[in-house]
């Protein structure tokens, strides 16, 4: 009886380890897989259009007067789309460039020392991760960023010392 348990429990337990395996597997062959709307990128308004009448006609089986209509609204509506991105395409790159003129007017400002300063700030800001970071990562970056400050703070009061 022993023996007929103990072989039982074994069993049950390689099944568990392998369906724990097949999962991380699995898991794993997600990542390799494309952005879920890649298929629409680089596409005109007509292509999406018709893709998307396509994909509504499997579903609800249009009769070819609807199909039409559809289409049309369709393809008003990816026309309409596109421009809009269009046109945020165009502020963003109006939104940077004012930026840049910006920050050269105040380099132009600075003196030598102090578009050091700026520079390192900028370094620091636009580091690996920036805009992405996690909760740890900004605490850390808190952390370095507040030792820099009190090293800065020790080092103009051993020279003010100093002379």
């Amino acid at each position: 009886m022993k023996k007929i348990l103990v072989f039982g429990l074994t069993f049950l337990g390689i099944s568990f380890a392998s369906i724990a395996q097949e999962q991380v597997d699995s898991v794993k062959n997600t990542k390799g897989k494309k952005h879920p709307r890649s298929e629409f990128v680089n596409k005109t308004p007509e292509e999406l259009a018709q893709m998307k009448t396509n994909r509504l006609d499997k579903e609800l089986k249009f009769t070819e007067a609807q199909k039409k209509e559809v289409y049309a609204l369709n393809l008003k509506t990816a026309q309409e789309q596109k421009l809009r991105f269009e046109q945020r395409k165009k502020e963003m790159e109006a939104r940077k460039q004012d930026l840049r003129a910006s920050r050269e007017y105040l380099l132009k400002i600075l003196t030598p020392e102090q578009k050091e300063l700026m520079k390192n700030k900028i370094a620091n800001d636009k580091g690996p991760g920036f805009r992405k970071r996690g909760h740890g990562e900004r605490r850390r970056n808190f952390d370095r960023k507040e030792r820099e400050s009190k090293e800065v703070v020790s080092e103009e009061t051993t020279e003010s010392l100093q002379s």
